[in-house]
């Protein structure tokens, strides 16, 4: 299992990996910067979904340059009789069917979205996600897809060396290889991200 925190952790040269997508892009950083976004991101998500849970799926998706969506957080009621809740799930979009069709969908731009991820990230580590004044555009989506799509590959390229990446206490990916070569990556979210949608019902991980 490969381990990564940004600080003292690194996983093979997943932040080589990262920092060579950002500088393509135009984004020039310090890799400790990297992991303080990414977890920036990942709990900002969790936050704003415990905000709006309901009795239909809430889904907020990360989309790349072309608009189509490729990563996506979501939290849904879980039908049980003796204890209801709701599951918390990370996932790569592969297919439209992936969202369900009656989830409400919100981008990682939204105005509430934006105003939770600047709120943890200042909270947390001392900065907020700029807007570019003239233009209006906001670099979280284009960071965030940068970010998650360089795991992503980091993942497909190491599935025979090192199936497993625990993004330390907020998130562990595996990879699966099926017969016809597709590499398939299952996500899970550690307590810190589970905790932000609990209240008196259970929650649970899909």
């Amino acid at each position: 299992m490969a381990l990564y925190d940004g600080e003292t952790q690194f996983a093979g040269n997943l932040e080589g990996d990262i920092a060579k997508e950002m500088a393509n892009y135009g984004f020039i950083w310090s890799t400790k910067w990297l992991s303080r976004i990414l977890k920036s991101l990942l709990e900002g998500t969790a936050e704003y979904l415990s905000s709006v849970k309901g009795s239909i799926p809430q889904v907020v998706v990360i989309r790349d340059d072309n608009g189509k969506p490729i990563f996506a957080a979501m939290v849904e009621k879980v039908d049980n009789e003796e204890t209801g809740g709701y599951t918390l799930s990370y996932f790569y979009v592969e297919n439209e069917n992936d969202i369900p069709a009656d989830a409400k969908v919100v981008n990682i731009d939204n105005g509430l979205m934006v105003s939770i991820l600047n709120d943890i990230s200042f909270r947390s580590y001392g900065f907020t996600f700029a807007t570019e004044g003239k233009t209006g555009i906001n670099y979280i989506r284009p960071t965030a897809f940068l970010l998650l799509n360089a795991i992503k590959k980091y993942m497909i390229n190491n599935v025979h060396i090192d199936k497993v990446l625990d993004i330390i206490d907020y998130i562990t990916l595996e990879a699966e290889e099926s017969k016809d070569g597709k590499v398939h990556i299952k996500i899970t979210p550690n307590e810190k991200l589970k905790q932000h949608i609990k209240d008196d019902v259970d929650v649970s991980v899909a």
